[in-house]
Formats: structure tokens, sequence, C-alpha cells
């Protein structure tokens, strides 16, 4: 069995390693073993009192890892047994695999985790005999820390265990008594020969004949047989092992070798070594959002989330580890991977699942309906999953994936009269649950199954809608109707009107797209407009003209009135456009277009300020957007520099002063050409308390100012 050489002066080898007992030696203990780590089964052996485990130089166990703090745990046998607590190192200490953070006690069998090592504690025999080394240490020199001065330990092997004590100890030195033995090395008596001195020659002879013939058998063994050798071979053989001078061929002197300089041995380049892999202890700190995941490491199952282990990690090497996510209401299972990578300073790693789950939550449900979901989720856009929800319970949120959503209810209904039951559709909605839009929520009522959205858009649109001939907006219209039968009708100038009877006992949307066929003076308004956009202004007045003699309806009349007066505006006639436009006035329709003519051409004529009246009538109730946006450019063009106040009080009537100056209309009031700066405005009427209002103005402002005066008390 192997053994470590024992030196000599102050330095306390079995601070480092203990050796293993022959077979039939008493145990010696207690010890700690590695039994995972560098050095694997090398023993410790406890001195009573404190022992240090740690990588520090004074170290009672000295283990050499940067995992290792200096002064790592300390280990103490006392009367009251051993004892084991961390010195507040950086990766802690384990014992049977928990972490400790204060004092304990062990015994017999207890496996203590310091950074890579694993070791086990021996307090008896029948331990498993872990402290013997590995046999291909036998023969090996142990490099080990040692003060100066002191000599190299050579673990010793069988060829050693053969030579007597005596020629393992230097020339002048001797061994005490009974350390032969200690080591399990027997005590070989010598008999010295008469005179007290053995004869030197023997040992002259045989270190002289010794290297002459290992070099006999070395030189057989490279030459072989010279009878078999080609011509020349012992002359090339002489010459490579340098004991002749080497001639030079005329090939040979064309290439010139470069030569070791003198005194300079010949080398070759040392082998290259594999490193082996750093392996350090990293915690790893699984969390998972938005509920709980089910976490594996490669194929080993860690635990449910949020969950904290250690493992040995290689740095560098990339590890797999997932988190699976089951969302129990519809029977789905999520599964994300993650890759984590040690770094060589690292002891805690993160990783958070956090998977594309939302959620839905049910806060009320109509009596006798199941409710039903068919998915398309954003991780299986093509593959739709159905799924009644059972034992459903209401404000409680459940789990979903990300993606698009039918929600429907189900109830029993009559067949046709005939009292058979059967499962239909009662309610039916479509949602899309995402990172932007993660929780939805639902509210369904009994009232609620009584009724149904409608949608209705018309091309062109702000068509007149009527349900069930009541006047319910224009196009485009969305509203809620009672289930039943109802008959829709559209209607808009120059159009035919459009009718349809809509059948619905369901709360299912609709959404209807309507395209309205236009009428005999419709078509000519529509024809007319087209030559308009072109510039051709003699044939739109041509075809508006024809409009008349179609049969139009009023708001079809206004509209061709209007179209003439811009026509007629374009073409120069001044008399004739305003004619038109004061005619088109009187429909609704076509009054705030044709009050932005008016002033158009007022403006044109030098008339500016009986302008500003019907421009400011248009910036303020116009809700056409490009009937607005063409006034607020007519604006610019009548005011460039500076702003127009529009000033009205409830009650009207009162009097208005602009900066202490007393304006001589009453509100409602227009005041143009204000400059641009800080301006204050006081309103008075009797019998009402003043109000006074400073207003700051920029470059071409249209200001709107609406008060209401309170009575005096």
């Amino acid at each position: 069995m192997g053994m470590m050489g024992e030196g000599k002066g102050d330095f306390d080898l079995d601070k480092t390693v203990i050796k293993g007992e022959a077979e039939g030696e008493p145990f010696r203990g207690p010890y700690l073993v590695i039994v995972h780590g560098p050095h694997e089964r090398m023993r410790f052996e406890l001195q009573p009192g404190e022992n240090v485990i740690g990588r520090g130089v004074g170290s009672t166990i000295l283990l050499e890892d940067q995992s290792v703090s200096r002064r790592h745990a300390r280990l103490v046998l006392g009367q009251d047994g051993i004892t084991m607590e961390d010195l507040g190192s950086k990766n802690g200490t384990f014992v049977n695999g928990q972490r400790i953070s204060e004092r304990i006690n062990i015994g017999h069998g207890d496996t203590i985790q310091i950074g890579i090592y694993t070791l086990r504690l021996a307090t008896k025999p029948g331990l498993e005999e872990t402290a013997q080394l590995p046999p291909d240490w036998e023969g090996r020199t142990m490099m080990m820390e040692a003060p100066p001065d002191e000599e190299t330990y050579t673990m010793m092997g069988e060829e050693a265990e053969a030579k007597g004590p005596a020629e393992s100890v230097e020339a002048g030195e001797s061994e005490g008594p009974g350390e032969a033995a200690e080591e399990g090395i027997p005590e070989v008596p010598e008999e010295a020969p008469e005179g007290g001195r053995r004869p030197i020659w023997p040992k002259v002879l045989l270190y002289t004949l010794i290297p002459i013939l290992m070099a006999g058998v070395a030189t057989y063994i490279y030459l072989g047989p010279l009878h078999k050798r080609p011509p020349h071979f012992v002359e090339r053989s002489l010459e490579r092992l340098g004991l002749i001078e080497k001639k030079t061929t005329h090939t040979e002197a064309a290439t010139p070798v470069k030569q070791p300089a003198v005194g300079q041995e010949k080398t070759s380049p040392p082998p290259e070594i594999e490193k082996k892999p750093t392996t350090i202890p990293v915690f790893l700190d699984f969390a998972s959002s938005p509920l709980p995941a089910k976490v594996y490491l490669g194929d080993e199952e860690i635990g449910t989330t949020p969950i904290n282990v250690q493992r040995m990690l290689e740095v560098g090497k990339k590890y797999e580890v997932k988190g699976k996510f089951f969302m129990e209401e519809i029977g789905e299972t999520y599964i994300q991977d993650e890759t984590v990578v040690a770094g060589e300073n690292d002891s805690l790693i993160k990783v958070l699942f956090r998977g594309p789950i939302g959620m839905m939550k049910v806060d009320a449900l109509p009596r006798g309906v199941d409710l039903y979901l068919e998915g398309y989720f954003i991780y299986d856009p093509f593959k739709a999953k159905t799924a009644k929800i059972e034992n459903l319970i209401f404000g409680k949120p459940f789990y979903l994936p990300y993606g698009k959503y039918a929600i429907e209810l189900r109830g029993e209904s009559e067949l046709a009269g005939s009292g058979e039951y059967i499962k239909d559709i009662k309610y039916r909605r479509e949602v899309i649950i995402s990172e932007e839009n993660p929780i939805v929520e639902l509210n369904i009522t009994d009232k609620d199954l009584n009724e149904f959205p409608i949608e209705v858009i018309s091309i062109p649109d702000k068509a007149d809608v009527f349900i069930d001939a009541t006047n319910v907006g224009k196009t485009p219209y969305s509203g809620v109707f009672p289930t039943g039968e109802h008959t829709l009708t559209l209607r808009k100038d120059g159009y035919f009107e459009y009718k349809q009877e809509i059948k619905m006992d369901k709360n299912i949307p609709v959404h209807l797209e309507i395209p309205l066929k236009t009428t005999a003076a419709g078509e000519l308004i529509n024809a007319a407009k087209l030559l308009m956009q072109n510039g051709m202004w003699g044939d739109a007045v041509a075809k508006l003209t024809k409009v008349f003699e179609s049969n139009p309806t009023a708001g079809e009349t206004a509209q061709a009135r209007y179209l003439l007066g811009a026509c007629y505006m374009n073409l120069g006639n001044q008399e004739a456009a305003e004619g038109y436009f004061r005619q088109a006035l009187e429909n609704e329709e076509t009054r705030h277009p044709s009050l932005l003519g008016l002033a158009t051409l007022l403006n044109a004529g030098g008339k500016r300020e009986e302008a500003i009246p019907y421009l400011v009538e248009v910036l303020l109730n116009s809700t056409d957007p490009e009937v607005t946006k063409e006034a607020k450019l007519l604006f610019q063009k009548i005011s460039p520099l500076r702003s127009i106040l529009y000033i009205t009080s409830d009650p009207q009537g009162a009097r208005v002063y602009l900066n202490d100056q007393l304006r001589t209309e009453t509100t409602p009031l227009i005041i143009p050409d204000v400059p641009l700066g800080t301006h204050r405005i006081r309103i008075e009427k009797d019998g009402y308390l003043p109000q006074e209002i400073n207003k700051s103005l920029t470059i071409n402002d249209f200001e709107t100012i609406v008060v209401k005066l309170r009575p005096a008390s």
C-alpha cells in the first residue's frame, strides 16, 4: 500500500494528507475523507480541538480551489462530540445537503460540502474504505507546500517498499525507532561484516554494470540485427547517435539546417496537456410569471417555482433548463426553454420563465348556460383548441395562452316547437389576449341574452339609419337592439332607399356593409363632381342643370345648387355664384359649404368685414373636417398677422371691454384684427356680476370665449 514519506523540521504533514491503514491495523480516527472532487479518497485526520478547513496556508485541512474561502469552516472535537460551523464563507457550508448558518453537531457518516469538495466524516470503523489512495498514485512525487530547506516527499510504490528503511534515508540521517513500523513497513535488520564496515566494491560494480547493460539493450532495440539493414545504415545510425561526424551530401549542403547553439541541447516541444474543465458550485434561482412552473435542468426535475437550488456546473458549458406551465382550466401545457452558462466568478444565476400567458376573469353568467372557449394560441396560430370551462369560480381568474378566442355561451333551445331541446349558442364574442391586453373580464347577465349589437356601414357614408321607422343616426352606425325581427332602412340624397329585414334570436354581433345605388339625379350629380375635379366647369354646369329635370329630392336640389355656385365662382360669374350659394343655405347639409363659398366671394370682392361672420359660423359649427380645413385656410388669408376673438355670454346682450375700451356691439360679437400679446377682457350686464378674463394671443389665432354670468345678490 502507498505511503507518504516524512520530512524534518516544524512542517506538519498531517495537516495535508493522512495515509490509509494497512490491513489488520487498528482504526485511526476520527477523520474526513474526500468522496467527490479533486484528490478523491484522500483522508484528513482530525486533531482534538479546533480544525480549520480552507485554502489558506494555516488551515488544518487544506483544500486548494477558488470555490473554497481562506477560512471556510471550523470543525471542533470536544468532550460534547464533534461540532461544525461556517466561518462566513462566500459559497457556504452544507451538511447532508442543507446549508448551515450556526454551529451544529455532526456524526459518523455525515457528508460535508465545501466548495467543489464533498467530504465524509468517519468516527469509527465500518465506513467504506474511501481513504485508500488510488493505485495510479503509486510511485508519484507529491508536490506540496513545505517550509524552506525541507524535503520533497515521494509516494513510494511496491519497489520502494521492497527496499530497506535505510535506503530511503540520506547518508548521515537516521529514522527514529518505530517510525517505519508506523508507516506499515517492517524493519529488516542487517548483519554488518566483520570489522563493522561493509566493503564498497559491490556497489561500485553494480552502479558500473547497470548503465552499460541498459545502453546495450537500447542500442539493439534501436539498430536491430546488422545483417538485415541496408548499406551505410550503421554509419547513418552512428551519425544520428553523434558518435561520428556526419558526412554532408550535395543535396543536404544546398539546404541550410539550423543547428542548436553551442552547449544547447536539442529540445522537442512539450506535449499538449489537456486542460480539465473547472467545476464550481452555483446557486440557481428560478422564478416564473404569471403562474408557477415546473423546472427541469436537462432531464432532472428540480421542483416548482419559486425555487433556489445549488448545483455543480462546469464553467463555460451551456445547460438547458425548461419551465413547464400547466393551465388547468383548458388542459394546456406550455414549455419555455432557457440556457444557463456559468462564469468563473458566478455564485448565483437567476432564471425567469415568462410565459406568453394571460388571464380571463368571469364575474357573472346567466343561469342555465355553459362557457366554451375556442382559441388560436400565439405559439400555434393555425390550430384551434376548444374547451368547456368546468368548475368555474366567479371573480377568480384562470390562465390562458396569448391568442385569439371565441367566447360562447351555450344553453338549451326548443327545436321548432317539437318539444325537443338542443344545446344552442346563446351568446358569442371574439376577444384577443395579448401582452398589451393580458386580462379579459366577462360580466354577462340574463338581459344580455335578449339583445344583440349591430354595426352598419354604407358606401358612401352619412346615410340616415332607420330601425323600425325610427331614425337612430347616420352611417357608420353602432348600436344595440332587442332580439327579434327588425327592419333596417338607409336613406341618402342621390341614392335609392335601402331596406333589409333582420331576424336575430341570440346575442351575436351583426355587421353590415351596404353599397348604395344612385338615383337618376344622383348619377348626374356624381358625374358633375368628376368633371369639376378635372377643372371642366362648363361641362359640369350642363350636367347639373339636368338634375332639376330628374325629379330630385330636396337634398339633391340643394346639392346641385351648391355645386352650381362653386362652378360659377371658378368661371368668374360672381353674381350667379352668390345666388346659388344663398339658395343652398336652406338645407342643413349644404349650409356650411355654402357659407364658406360666400365668405370666399366677399373676401375676393374686398368685403373682408362682411366675410368674417360667415367664416366664424363655419369655424364654430361645421362638423365636416374638409369644410373646416378650407375655412382655416381662408382665415389665414383674411387675417394673416392678427387674430379674431369671438365672445358670447349667457345671457346674451352683455357689454364687452377690450383693454378697458368699450366695444359698440354686445354679446355675441366678433372682434377682428386683434394683435398678438395678452389682452384684458371685461364683460358686464346689469343685474349680474362682472367677469374679467386675460387672454394671450399669437399670430393668426381664432379664439372663442364663452362666459356664464352669475346674478348679483
